[in-house]
């Protein structure tokens, strides 16, 4: 097992000390973050709006949904790497700021990888499970005290909406291939 693994598995199932947080979106807290994270989900709800209303530009506002799906991943892996850069949580320069830094590039990393593969909806089905990998981090880092009380709640909301427009511009990219693929078919025959 890696180093990196090993500590991984380290910070994630030692029990520590447990913090509660709050699980609404509107529990206490600066209103900027929220507004601009409920903002951010335009791109997604949008791009699988488009699908639906015009199908024909599915797999466009797949390709779109892909490109954002890549930059807002990216940024929530940067979260924390201000948040260990600010030592927020008081643990200092110690090892689990390592870990807490490497779990920082990672969403960027796998979301870059992901994106260039050329294939869109495998892209878009790695980022689904990547924004739901990083808000079980995210939950761990909550019961530590290394991310506020107030941000638990959000992210669990941004990330449901977030993956109910993915795997809805999943499901409809896939019955749009479908329904061409029929039509390609009945033309052949």
């Amino acid at each position: 097992m890696s180093l990196l693994a090993r500590n991984l598995s380290k910070q994630v199932f030692t029990r520590q000390s447990r913090r509660h947080f709050s699980v609404s979106p509107f529990a206490p807290g600066p209103p900027s973050p929220r507004v601009l994270g409920f903002l951010g989900l335009a791109p997604f709800v949008g791009t699988t709006a488009a699908a639906i209303v015009a199908p024909e530009f599915t797999f466009l506002a797949m390709e779109v949904q892909s490109v954002y799906s890549t930059t807002i991943l990216s940024f929530m892996g940067a979260v924390h790497y201000g948040l260990a850069m600010a030592e927020y949580g008081n643990i200092g320069l110690n090892q689990s700021n390592a870990v807490r830094y490497s779990l920082s590039v990672t969403p960027a990393l796998v979301a870059f990888f992901a994106t260039i593969l050329g294939n869109v909806p495998t892209a878009l089905a790695v980022h689904l499970v990547s924004y739901n990998a990083l808000l079980w981090a995210d939950l761990v880092a909550a019961r530590k005290g290394l991310v506020p009380s107030w941000y638990p709640g959000m992210r669990i909301w941004l990330t449901g909406i977030v993956s109910a427009s993915i795997g809805g511009m999943l499901y409809l990219g896939y019955t749009k291939d479908q329904k061409d693929k029929e039509v390609v078919e009945g033309k052949s025959a």
